[in-house]
């Protein structure tokens, strides 16, 4: 089913929204069983449900020298035909991995094996509902989360171990490289906060940070792990008011948390609309934090927007420069009949803020007036200043091809993957040598239509237009899906 990315973005982020949403239709446990029609078990959205293991894949072109390691890609893939009302979000969890060696690649895609899936597979059946229905009211009513862990978000490795991550729940542990599910972690019992899908890896400390947001409360719990994947703290961070955060940034010094004003009210449920609700009378607060706990947090006012993904920050002297991909308001009609009175175009593009810390002024600025989302960069620069980033762009069934931000000229390069062919997110990999920020490769997963295959590419991050300099036949299908690590050495 060919959909525009400017739909798919609006939908994702409805759905983005429902993630702690207490009941946004009526559900009725007895209701007669029909097939449940969704855009997100249609096309290449539509789930694999075989597990392949399949070893010296088809190469076109040739595997670089000093590319060893693993591709591993999360995304959402429903074992079971569901019963009630579906959207992407709800998938079990499902890893594509790919790992090269000497020269040849081998391809495996698991299920992670969460309490849902496990529940399911040993019913035979789909048994939970979907993040758009009404949730179970005695978890409501017994402070637990109402809806399942499908871990199908994200990923991160740290510590030598492989996460897989879901916007409100604890992370899963994943063996490498057969992709096995040892099962959830929470860190010796330490973390039992949400746990965000967009954690950063401080290249310096080997430090990872983390946050979890709390939907009915003004507060978000920022967390760090010290490099031996132990837990070392968890601040509280307060808030105006409720605040959906799906991505922050750090810097040397700092974690920025972006409070957009989709917020979080149960009198409107309670009235029988909507809880989440973007009020755009409000602004967007940046609320900066001290990493070493001295001093007291900052706020700054920016315009009212919404953010699913930033790219990067820095600190320059007593500014902070972040780069994001921004909505002018959250895209999309939530529910009850509510519809979105701003009929003026709602995409992403590219974005920048700056904050001073000295004058407390801050200023922002769109870099770009193009639709750009799932912004990627060199990860050994976390927290420092970049000079490109990578975004998917285009109107398909999902992203056109990758563009590559010069944010330093402002120009930008793309490469294309061509008539009916769709990719998702470009991880860039480092080469062991690399003298500059964008020698390395971009790797990500594209889909032939026409063919109904797969390929994963791997592009060359300096030149964007040349052809890619390996194309991975794969034995199956992969669906569409969020986002992806790469795992050097394994």
């Amino acid at each position: 089913m060919s959909r525009s990315r400017r739909r798919f973005l609006a939908e994702s982020a409805v759905a983005a929204a429902a993630l702690v949403h207490p009941g946004l239709r009526s559900f009725a446990a007895d209701a007669p069983k029909k097939k449940v029609n969704s855009p997100f078990l249609e096309g290449n959205f539509a789930p694999v449900r075989e597990e392949f293991t399949e070893e010296n894949l088809k190469v076109t072109g040739t595997l670089p020298k000093g590319l060893e390691g693993m591709f591993v890609r999360n995304g959402p893939n429903p074992q079971f035909d569901p019963i009630s009302s579906y959207h992407w979000f709800d998938g079990d969890g499902m890893l594509h991995g790919v790992r090269i060696r000497d020269g040849k690649a081998s391809y495996r895609n698991r299920f992670i094996r969460t309490e849902k899936y496990t529940d399911e597979k040993k019913a035979g059946k789909a048994l939970y509902r979907g993040i758009l229905d009404m949730p179970d009211l005695k978890d409501l009513a017994g402070g637990k989360n109402p809806y399942k862990n499908p871990a199908n978000t994200a990923l991160v490795y740290h510590a030598d171990k492989l996460l897989a991550l879901y916007e409100i729940a604890e992370p899963y542990e994943l063996k490498l490289p057969d992709l096995d599910t040892v099962g959830p972690t929470t860190f010796g019992g330490k973390v039992k906060q949400p746990f965000t899908a967009h954690p950063k890896i401080d290249p310096v400390t080997g430090e990872l940070l983390f946050f979890g947001y709390v939907p009915n409360r003004p507060l978000v719990l920022f967390g760090t792990l010290n490099k031996k994947g132990e837990w070392v703290t968890t601040v509280p961070v307060k808030l105006e008011k409720p605040a959906m955060i799906h991505d922050f940034v750090v810097t040397p010094k700092y974690a920025l948390f972006p409070a957009w004003p989709q917020t979080f009210d149960m009198a409107r449920m309670l009235k029988g609309g909507s809880p989440w609700f973007f009020d755009k009378a409000q602004p967007t607060r940046w609320v900066v934090v001290p990493r070493d706990g001295k001093g007291q947090p900052k706020t700054f006012e920016a315009k009212t927007a919404f953010a699913f993904h930033l790219l990067n920050a820095w600190e320059s002297g007593d500014e902070i420069t972040v780069i994001g991909c921004r909505y002018p308001r959250f895209p999309g009609v939530l529910t009850f009949g509510e519809k979105e009175d701003d009929k003026t175009p709602n995409v992403s593009v590219p974005y920048q803020w700056t904050l001073n810390l000295k004058t407390d002024k801050l200023t922002e600025t769109p870099l770009h007036d193009f639709a750009a989302e799932f912004p990627r960069h060199n990860d050994t620069l976390v927290g420092k200043e970049v000079r490109y980033g990578y975004v998917g762009y285009g109107e398909g069934d999902f992203f056109d091809g990758l563009r590559k931000l010069d944010l330093k000229t402002g120009k930008f390069t793309d490469h294309t993957y061509g008539a009916g062919r769709f990719g998702g997110e470009g991880v860039f990999v480092p080469k062991p040598d690399a003298k500059g920020e964008d020698d390395g490769w971009l790797l990500t997963f594209v889909y032939d239509k026409a063919a109904d295959k797969s390929e994963l590419l791997v592009m060359d991050a300096a030149d964007m237009t040349a052809k890619p300099v390996a194309r991975i036949h794969l034995p199956t299908r992969v669906p569409y899906g969020f986002h992806g690590a790469w795992v050097a050495g394994v």
